[in-house]
């Protein structure tokens, strides 16, 4: 059983392991080739499967790209500050 510690693993080394499963190693001798656990091993597997790479997957909590810029929000922000009676679809750009 290996103690496994929190350490950054390189893309590269993901991508070996991931050469050596493709070439037919077994996970075992992958896992003490690499000093990696087979949990690891199989979560690089199922990062390349689903997102056809080893890193880590995307993470579902990105914000949206904002469409309008912060100094035009902010513009807006004074604007409505001063006249809040203001409605958005009477501004003219």
């Amino acid at each position: 059983v290996l103690a496994m510690v929190n350490r950054r693993i390189s893309d590269n080394l993901k991508k070996i392991a991931y050469s050596l499963w493709a070439a037919g190693w077994d996970q075992y001798n992958i896992s003490n080739a690499i000093q990696v656990s087979t949990a690891s091993l199989y979560h690089w597997l199922d990062n390349f499967y689903n997102y056809g790479t080893v890193s880590k997957s995307p993470s579902p909590l990105r914000r949206r790209p904002r469409l309008i810029a912060r100094a035009v929000l902010t513009k807006i922000h004074l604007l409505l500050e001063g006249n809040p009676d203001t409605n958005l679809d009477e501004l003219v750009w």
